[in-house]
């Protein structure tokens, strides 16, 4: 299914972006306003590996933009 490609791409963009930036499980739950768990999710590999939301990635990369985090 393309979005649930797409999804998976968002996971690997938060991988990166986490890198990049030197970001925190906790700093990413905190700006997301989102259970550190759920981010946890966003980050695991194989089958229990959950989509991050497009929506939330958007957040991320404003956050990161407007230095937020």
């Amino acid at each position: 299914m393309k979005s649930e490609e797409n999804r998976m791409e968002a996971n690997e963009e938060l991988t990166r972006l986490m890198k990049e930036h030197d970001l925190s499980v906790q700093q990413i739950a905190d700006v997301l306003q989102v259970k550190y768990d759920g981010v946890i999710n966003w980050l695991r590999t194989g089958s229990r590996k959950q989509p991050m939301p497009k929506v939330a990635l958007l957040a991320l990369r404003l956050s990161i933009e407007l230095k937020r985090i």
